[in-house]
């Protein structure tokens, strides 16, 4: 089930990424 990991770090990565630059913006 590499697949499944790799897809979901890439997802997390993705909705993070959004979260991280909303909190990440002073």
């Amino acid at each position: 089930m590499l697949l499944i990991s790799s897809y979901g770090c890439f997802w997390l990565c993705y909705k993070a990424r959004k979260y991280c630059l909303r909190k990440s913006k002073r």
